[in-house]
C-alpha cells in the first residue's frame, strides 16, 4: 500500500504522515510539495523516527511519484490567513487543485482521494470533475467536526471522549449539522436537553474563537494528522466503522450534484458505502441547507 502526501512538507502533510506511519499500516508515504528541502528534512527525520519499531518507507517525490499510489492525501494550500469562514480559501487555492487534479488525472486514476483543502466539500466536487474519475473515490476529510462535538460532550457530561458515538454531516464549516439524535455514550442512546446542547455548541466556538485568537499561524495539524491516520487505518483494514466525511452525493438523503459530510463507510478504494442514517426534522433541514449553500458556491465559480 502506498500513500502519496500532497503538500507533504507543511505542518498537516507532515504531521499526517507521521501519524500514519506511527500505525505500520502501509508499505510507502512518498512527501510531494515544491518546498524540496523541507520535505526532504521531513524524510530524513522521520525515517530515523519510525526505524526502531515499523518498516514504512518515507521517500520524497515530485509530481510522477503519485504513480502507483492506492491512497492519495491533499493538503496543499496557499498560507492560511484569519478569516470568518473557510469558503474564504476558495479563490487563493483554486489555481493548486486544478494542477493537483491533473497531475493526479495522469498518474494515479485508480487511487482513492483524501482532500483536506480548504474549502473541503466544493474541492472535494471540483477534483472529482477535473480528473473524470468516479466519486465514489473521493473522501473530503472533515472528521474533526466530529471529534470536536464528541469532545464537548464529553466535557459537559463528565465521560471520556472515546466513550462518546456522535457524528457531524452537513459543510466542514459553519453549516455543519451536529446528529444530537444519535448521540451515544458506551453504546448507550443519551437525549441532551436544548440547554445542553446550546452549551456544546458554545464549547466549541469558544475553542474555535480562543484558537484563531493566538494568531500563532498555524491550523490544528495534531487534530488532523491523528484523524487523517485514523481514516487511512479504516480504509486499510476495512474496519466497516460508520465515519463521518464529505462525499459527493447522487441522490442519497435526497441530494446530488455537491459534496457535503455525511454518514460513509471507507474502504481500500474509497468510499464504499454512503449510510442514510435517520435524521430528525432539525438535521435533515440543517444537511439541505448545507448542500444548497454548497451548490450556491459551485455555481459561482469557474475551475474548467
Amino acid at each position: 500500500m502506498k500513500v502519496g502526501i500532497i503538500g507533504g512538507a507543511g505542518l498537516l502533510g507532515s504531521t499526517m504522515a507521521f501519524c500514519i506511519a506511527q500505525k505500520n499500516i502501509v508499505d510507502e508515504i512518498v512527501l510531494i510539495d515544491v518546498k524540496e528541502n523541507v520535505a526532504r528534512a521531513h524524510v530524513m527525520d522521520m525515517e530515523q523516527a519510525i526505524s526502531e519499531y515499523n518498516q514504512t518507507s518515507i521517500t520524497y517525490g515530485k509530481w510522477d511519484a503519485l504513480a502507483k499510489c492506492d491512497i492519495v492525501i491533499m493538503t496543499a494550500s496557499m498560507p492560511e490567513r484569519p478569516v470568518t469562514s473557510r469558503i474564504e480559501y476558495l479563490e487563493n487555492n483554486m489555481p493548486i487543485v486544478k494542477t493537483v487534479g491533473e497531475h493526479i488525472k495522469q498518474y494515479c486514476p485508480n487511487a482513492a482521494i483524501i482532500n483536506g483543502t480548504n474549502p473541503v466539500d466544493p474541492f472535494d466536487y471540483i477534483l472529482c470533475d477535473i480528473t473524470g474519475m468516479p466519486a465514489r473515490q473521493f473522501i473530503g476529510f472533515s472528521r474533526n467536526d466530529s471529534l470536536r462535538l464528541r469532545w464537548a460532550i464529553a466535557k459537559l457530561l463528565g465521560v471520556q471522549t472515546y466513550d462518546v458515538q456522535a457524528l457531524v454531516i452537513g459543510e466542514h464549516g459553519e453549516a455543519q449539522v451536529p446528529l444530537y439524535s444519535s448521540v451515544k455514550v458506551k453504546g448507550e442512546p443519551v437525549i441532551l436537553s436544548g440547554e445542553q446542547k446550546s452549551q456544546v455548541d458554545q464549547m466549541i466556538k469558544t475553542w474555535f474563537v480562543n484558537y484563531q485568537a493566538l494568531q500563532s499561524g498555524r491550523t490544528s495539524g495534531w487534530t488532523s494528522g491523528l484523524a487523517v491516520a485514523y481514516l487511512v487505518e479504516a480504509m486499510v483494514k476495512r474496519t466497516g466503522e460508520v465515519l463521518a466525511c464529505s462525499a459527493i452525493l447522487n441522490g442519497e438523503y435526497g441530494i446530488s450534484g455537491v459534496s457535503v459530510g455525511v454518514p460513509v463507510v471507507l474502504g481500500p478504494k474509497g468510499i464504499e458505502k454512503i449510510v442514510e442514517m435517520p435524521l430528525s426534522e432539525e438535521e435533515s433541514e440543517g444537511l439541505k441547507i448545507a448542500a444548497k449553500k454548497m451548490a450556491d458556491v459551485l455555481k459561482g465559480i469557474r475551475w474548467e
